[in-house]
């Protein structure tokens, strides 16, 4: 199986695809690059000049990146199926989202949540589908179905589910409630992910919450809560959709916490302009605003730590001033007038009539 990449990266057979003359985003170094794209399979094999594809094209004045992922979108906010969704936001380069379709579960339970799987398998869209956890998402709701701990732990192993949807019943988590903690070990013994949501929670509710197992979060309200849950660990995200525009929060954003930010949109109802169009535009957005580049920290930093070293160096030098040990490359006065003193002696001493009368005395 490998062989085929391997000889298409060394140019012995033709690639599938061949992106031509066009421009890519490198991730792993933050550079923007030329060249062409050899694609075998679904696989990028190299990029650089003399490949030969299958198919060619020609991509000038184009610019390649990644697929863009929203980690967190609910479909049925859409108010169209998955098919009809994914026609839509993959033009615009999302090609995964994480969804949650714990709506059409609140009204079909795991018929729904089946549904949506069996349409992912039909589409150029990379559904990841998580299991909705809070159907309904309180006690007091009216639903047309409700999956308690047992339905979770029985479903949950499911390979085409990729983890627990959002818990939204965080006081049912922080309370220790027994069917929501078998929801979660459920989860746990199955090695999957669990989603969270959890607004304005800090401090020890935070903690207990996250003593859940609980990863992720989209629902932060303030630049300090942010800070606050990535500094424990856990993924927050971004968001731009119908609900949320969370652009706010980039002020959260530090060089060294970058990694724990995702974008998202949640549920959008007017997809049809395309709002996951709306994670180009938060991109755009982001780019304005003062969070540092991945990959190269900003000047307020540089400038901090600078100043910081030389807050350290400048005590050091005046202490050192301030001792009476002599520099290695400067002699005391008191030395220095000595050593003058000695040479002005050795030079009198070695005047040429003094060498002349002591070789005549030798002579004679």
């Amino acid at each position: 199986m490998l062989e085929k990449y391997i000889k298409a990266a060394l140019k012995e057979t033709e690639c599938d695809v061949l992106l031509k003359n066009g421009k890519y985003v490198n991730l792993f170094d933050g550079e923007v690059e030329e060249g062409d794209i050899a694609i075998k399979d679904d696989r990028v094999v190299g990029v650089g000049k003399g490949y030969k594809g299958k198919t060619e094209y020609d991509i000038a004045g184009m610019t390649v990146i990644p697929g863009l992922i929203d980690g967190h979108v609910h479909i049925e906010s859409s108010q169209s199926t998955p098919e009809e969704f994914a026609s839509m936001i993959v033009p615009h380069g999302t090609t995964t989202i994480i969804a949650d379709p714990h709506e059409l579960a609140n009204v079909l339970g795991m018929n729904g949540i089946h549904y949506v799987i069996e349409a992912a398998k039909n589409v150029p869209l990379d559904i990841k589908v998580q299991l909705s956890s809070c159907v309904p998402a309180t006690p007091f709701e009216t639903s047309g179905a409700i999956l308690n701990g047992q339905d979770i732990a029985d479903n949950i192993t499911d390979k085409d589910i990729n983890g627990l949807g959002e818990f939204m019943a965080y006081p049912s988590v922080i309370g220790c409630d027994p069917d929501t903690l078998k929801k979660l070990e459920a989860t746990h013994e199955a090695d999957k992910v669990i989603d969270g949501h959890a607004p304005l929670l800090q401090g020890d509710q935070l903690n207990g919450y996250l003593c859940g197992g609980i990863m992720t979060d989209h629902e932060s309200v303030t630049v300090e809560e942010m800070k606050e849950k990535i500094s424990k660990g856990v993924y927050t995200h971004l968001r731009v959709g119908s609900y949320t525009r969370s652009m706010e929060l980039t002020k959260a954003i530090t060089p060294w916490n970058y990694r724990r930010v995702i974008l998202c949109t949640d549920g959008d109802f007017n997809v049809g302009t395309s709002s996951e169009a709306g994670l180009i535009e938060l991109i755009e957005e982001k780019k304005e605003t003062e969070t540092p580049k991945v990959g190269n920290y900003d000047d307020d930093l540089l400038k901090e730590l600078e100043a910081e070293e030389e807050k350290n160096v400048k005590p050091k030098e005046e202490e050192k001033k301030e001792t009476e040990t002599p520099k290695v490359d400067n002699p005391d006065d008191e030395l220095l007038k000595e050593l003058e003193a000695n040479d002005k002696n050795d030079d009198e001493f070695l005047t040429n009539e003094d060498l002349d009368a002591d070789i005549n005395d030798l002579l004679n």
